[in-house]
């Protein structure tokens, strides 16, 4: 028993006075963290592969940040890649943005032995493959970053549209970028709704933003469609909650032996615009398709009661009419939880037919 914990119940129980506060430690200073998972969401085609190749290119060799921020200690990357090929576009797009390729590895496949004896490959997943990964690092004790792109490759049988299955296959992966203190990130897509609320937009449950400390979303400049934004969506740990966006333009470049490849370049101005209003900007004003997904999301899991629902619409700054509008639009089905009980909603998915506007057993 240590020091500062004891055993209640079966409860490892913590005084809080004794634990030392400690310094969130950065990746790329207020916007990614050492230790934890950053998500970056956006639509296919904006950039986000060759984005997560200039963040490799600066852990790798200690370069500047794009926003002028001095760079974290220099270490190895490991890129998990689903949709790139290794050799005609991961691999060029390292060098053109001067990664020290030696520093840079990927897992293309896991090894393992068959019912007949044989060795068969299969794709990397989280849910089953934690601890090679962890072998993996103790091999690799300098590696300071985990790409996985997209995430929903690499979550094996996992239901990306169940929070509870989504945060349960995360929670090592998580549990391991704090014990070796590497930063993750995952690269996600947004889903077709409309609305103006990032979180809202990520593919999906909610469970994968919300395990996330900070979420970075990459949308098209609506005044000049060939530049791309780079706006914080959730920062759980900065200090500077409004985290000024960046933005970028995807340029041609030729590496080694003539092959074309792609790469960012920087604007050197700071980008003001919010991620909800840049959103806004994308898809109009549409607060009806915003509180669609919020009611979308909070049903996923099954039924909820009526009043909590109100309670949670209220909180997130809808109001009991929108929500209404939004019930109906949804076909939300409804049913008593008991003979005396309150109304609960649920999708149609979630309550079978025949259990709408029934007392629940």
């Amino acid at each position: 028993m240590s020091e500062v914990s004891q055993v209640q119940d079966g409860l490892d129980i913590v005084c809080l006075a004794d634990v030392k506060p400690e310094p969130v430690v950065w990746l790329w200073p207020q916007r990614i963290a050492l230790g934890k998972l950053t998500v970056i969401v956006g639509n296919p085609g904006l950039g986000k592969s060759q984005l997560v190749a200039s963040i490799a290119g600066v852990v790798t060799t200690g370069a500047t940040w794009p926003d002028g921020t001095a760079s974290c200690d220099v270490g190895d990357v490991i890129l998990l890649s689903a949709e790139d090929d290794a050799a005609d576009t991961l691999v060029p797009r390292l060098h053109a943005v001067h990664a020290d390729m030696q520093r840079c590895h990927t897992i293309e496949a896991v090894n393992e032995c068959g019912k007949d004896g044989r060795s068969i490959k299969r794709d990397f997943n989280i849910r089953n493959d934690i601890e090679r990964l962890e072998r993996c690092l103790k091999d690799r004790p300098e590696t300071r970053l985990i790409v996985i792109d997209p995430i929903s490759s690499y979550m094996g049988m996992t239901d990306g549209n169940n929070n509870n299955e989504v945060r349960s296959t995360l929670a090592p992966l998580i549990e391991l970028a704090a014990r070796h203190c590497i930063a993750v990130i995952a690269v996600t897509h947004m889903n077709k709704s409309l609305g103006t609320n990032p979180m809202a937009r990520v593919m999906g449950s909610m469970g994968l933003i919300a395990a996330a400390r900070a979420g970075w979303l990459v949308v098209e400049d609506k005044n000049d469609l060939s530049r791309r934004l780079f706006l914080s969506m959730k920062s759980n740990l900065s200090g500077s909650a409004e985290n000024q966006g960046l933005a970028f333009r995807i340029k041609s470049a030729v590496v080694q032996e003539n092959i074309s490849t792609s790469r960012i370049v920087w604007d050197g101005t700071p980008v003001t615009i919010s991620a909800t209003d840049a959103l806004q900007q994308e898809d109009g004003n549409d607060e009806a398709g915003d509180v669609q997904g919020f009611l979308h999301n909070l049903l996923e899991d099954g039924p909820q009661k009526a009043v909590d629902i109100f309670t949670a619409a209220k909180a997130a700054g809808f109001s009991e009419k929108s929500i209404r509008l939004a019930k109906k639009k949804l076909g939300i089905k409804t049913r008593k939880s008991s003979m005396h009980g309150g109304w609960e909603w649920g999708l149609p998915s979630k309550i079978p037919e025949g259990g709408e506007d029934t007392p629940s057993k």
